[in-house]
Order: structure tokens, then sequence, then C-alpha cells
């Protein structure tokens, strides 16, 4: 099972979308980077009628406001709540941090009322708290609201009034009065545990449900701030693709240097894909932004695209031909070998998966790493693996589409996919490095040599 934290670190980028993410808690953090991925079309799509519910928070910035500012209460009562469900007696901190877990379930819920809960709850997605009208009942006797807790004298009135008198008492009376004080406690400490035990569940149920809140209305937030955008969920094994991707971080660092990112249109109109072009040619961004886009989608993100139709899959691998594995003691190109035997394997064994591989091969010899690339691409082909792969050598001789990046445009590059057949593979690298200042005399020569071959 693939969590959060096992891509947070993908090459891909997805850090970045993780980092601004403007959550409340820090307990829903530690939430969200345990949060398993989804590949089932139905739960992606539920889960994004809850993001699409939570805009309406949104629209109201004091609504918005209110409930943040009660999410930021949320703290990890797990420990808490398995004492209480084994049937343990809670201190008084314990009591306090479950008073207060109940106090922001019961305004959150408020909050929410005239939104979604007027109306059939069944047919909202949002993350709703539980009701824990009983257990503040228990908590606040006195009827408060105050997000603090003491044996309250309402409790007892045999502690009330030891209370009352213990304040005339001399020293030696006071030491013993304090001592049957602290008994009466302890038994109303274990008498309340009792209460509160019946409902331990409900209150682990509402505390998931406000972290579950907090991340849905952070996601929601992101999209509206970002402009991203939800897709169109396929069922498994079809043809999806996007218009208009970019990579948020990349875009961000380009614009703090004045300069724009070029979004890219990609369909994955057949199972094996080749992309193929010189170097510096923006192949590797490609596949990061399918690579990040995928991830988005099954754990529940907005996509940075104009518009994306998009087909689950059960695993997703991102292989650079950097992947150097020192730990291991395996050179890059073992390192690499190893990650694309394990993406085959995968795919061999019946799972639908997004095979992404940068560069596959390149530390090898041409003739070598180009039947490697073929016969990876065919192999992923037969297994009807969704794949693109990346490369700078000539693939001829096999059946996939192959896309090349357009290349210099007039006097810029243009960074936007098309078909291999509309001109065929560009020989540009010549070109490139004569634009980037390369010695007049070693570039005549490179070219002359080229022409000839």
């Amino acid at each position: 099972m693939i969590r959060f934290k096992d891509i947070v670190d993908s090459k891909c980028g997805i850090r970045f979308y993780f980092e601004g993410l403007e959550l409340s808690s820090g307990f829903s953090r530690k939430v969200l980077l345990e949060t398993p991925m989804m590949s089932s079309p139905e739960q992606i799509r539920l889960s994004y009628v809850s993001v699409l519910e939570a805009v309406r928070i949104l629209e109201d910035y004091s609504l918005y406001e209110s409930i943040t500012d009660c999410l930021c209460g949320v703290r990890d009562i797990g420990l808490t709540l398995s004492r209480l469900e084994r049937g343990e007696t809670l201190d008084e901190i314990e009591l306090f941090e479950i008073k207060r877990l109940a106090l922001i379930s019961d305004k959150i819920r408020n909050l929410l009322e005239p939104l979604f809960l007027c109306s059939d709850k069944s047919e909202s997605c949002l993350p709703v708290p539980e009701d824990c009208t009983e257990v503040i009942g228990v908590l606040d006797p006195d009827g408060m609201r105050i997000a603090s807790f003491y044996i309250y004298d309402s409790y007892s009135r045999e502690l009330a009034s030891l209370r009352m008198r213990i304040k005339k008492m001399d020293a030696e009376q006071r030491r013993h009065a304090e001592l049957e004080v602290s008994d009466i406690e302890a038994g109303i400490r274990a008498g309340l545990s009792a209460s509160l035990k019946p409902h331990a569940a409900m209150l682990s149920s509402s505390l998931m449900s406000l972290v579950r809140l907090d991340i849905v209305i952070a996601k929601a937030k992101m999209m509206e701030d970002k402009g991203y955008v939800i897709p169109k969920i396929l069922e498994k094994g079809g043809k999806g693709g996007y218009e208009g991707l970019f990579h948020p971080q990349i875009a961000e660092l380009l614009a703090s240097e004045g300069r724009s990112f070029q979004p890219v249109d990609f369909s994955f109109s057949s199972n094996t894909t080749i992309v193929v072009g010189m170097n510096m040619g923006g192949k590797s961004v490609v596949l990061k932004m399918l690579a990040l886009a995928q991830y988005l989608v099954q754990f529940g993100f907005a996509v940075p695209a104009t518009s994306a139709k998009v087909s689950p899959k059960e695993n997703v691998f991102l292989i650079s031909g950097d992947a150097e594995r020192s730990e291991e003691g395996l050179s890059s190109f073992a390192g690499e070998m190893k990650s694309l035997s394990a993406a085959v394997s995968c795919a061999r064994s019946g799972q639908d998966v997004l095979v992404l591989a940068d560069e596959p091969a390149r530390t090898t010899n041409p003739i070598e790493g180009t039947a490697l690339v073929s016969a990876l691409a065919v192999t992923l082909s037969e297994l009807n693996a969704a794949t693109v792969i990346a490369t700078h050598y000539d693939i001829t001789g096999i059946r996939c589409r192959q896309l090349r990046v357009k290349g210099f445009s007039d006097g810029k590059m243009d960074y936007s996919l098309v078909d291999v057949g509309e001109a065929g593979v560009p020989h540009e690298a010549i070109d490139t490095a004569r634009r980037l200042g390369a010695d007049s005399r070693w570039m005549d020569l490179a070219r002359r040599y080229a022409d000839n071959r």
C-alpha cells in the first residue's frame, strides 16, 4: 500500500504541494502523511465532491476563519482515547483533552449546520464531527463552555463542602483533609471515565472527522487560490490526458526570474508513448508533471492544468536515469535496471500501472541503449501498462506513439509536444549548442560530421 509519506519526496515535486497546504493543525499534516493512495474511481470522485463542498466554506470568509481557528486546537489524543476505550481511569489532563475535543466538535457542527446539517447529511461528503453533546454534559456540569477542566464542586456535595471547610483548617487538619479530597477526586475521575467509555469510538470518529475537514478545506483553498482544476475520473484502463498541464514549483521558480512556464498538452492515446529529442528539451519535466498529476489525483488534490481526464492506477513508477543506489552498492545503471525490472514485474503481475522512464539506459553505449529502450517499450506495451519513455535515442521499428518537443521556433524554445510523424526526429543539438555560444569551429566541424553520416 502506497502512503503519502512514501511519495512525498519523489522527484516529481509533490513536497512543494504538501508544504503549500494551509493546514490548521499539525496533527492533520501527520495524518495526511499516513493517508493511503486511492485507486478506486468512485472513492476519488467522492473525495472531490468533499473538496467542492468545502469551497462553500471559503465563500464566507468569516465562516472559514471561525472554522480554521477551531481546527487550530485539534491535537492528537489517540492515546487518551485508547485508554478510555480500555476502561482505564483518566487523569485531569486527559479529561481536559476530551472536553476540548468535544467543544471543538460542537462549535464546528454549529458553524456547519446552516450549510450542511440542515439537509440530509447522507447527501454530503464533507467530513462533519459527531454530536458530542452528551460528552460535554459530563465534563462541563456548570455549562460554562470553557476549554479547561478540573474536578468541579458540582460533581460532589461532599467535595464542595470539604473544599469550603479546608480553608479554615490548621496545617495538620488541612493535610488530612487534602488526602480526603484526593480520594474523592479519584473516585469522581473513575466515575467520569466510566461514563465516557461508551463514547470512546464516537470521540475517535469525531477527531478524525475534524482532521479530514482540515485537510479538505486546505485542498479547496489551494485549488481556489492557484486556479487548479478537478479532473474527470475515468474507469480503470481508460485513456486520459491533460490540457495546459504545468509544474507549480518550476513555474514559481521561473516567475521569480521574470520568466513564465509553458504549459503542455498530453494524452494517453496509446499504451506506450516515447518522447524523443535533445537534452534540455523539457522531456524530464514532462515526466515529472505526469507523475505529479497522477499522484495528486489519487490523493484527492486538484491538478495544475486547465482540464484533465485521469484513470487511476494501482502503482506509479517514476524512474530516472540517475537512479544510483549507493546504500545498496549499485551504480546508476544497476539501480535503474533494478527499478525498471520492478515496474515490469508489477505490470506482469496484472497490476494497472503507470511507468514513466526518464532517459533509461543513457549511461550505456548507444547501440545497446537503443536496444534496451526499444525492448522496454515493446514489453510494457504487451503488458498493457501505460508507459511514457523519454529518450534521446532514435527509436525505430516498433509500434508506439512518438512525440517530440517542438524545439526552437522563431528564435525561442517551444516546449509543446508534437507528433514525430509531422517532421521526423529533430537533430538540433548542434544548433542549440551554437545558440549557447559554443566555439564556432567546433560546431562547424560537428555539423559536417553529422551531415556525412
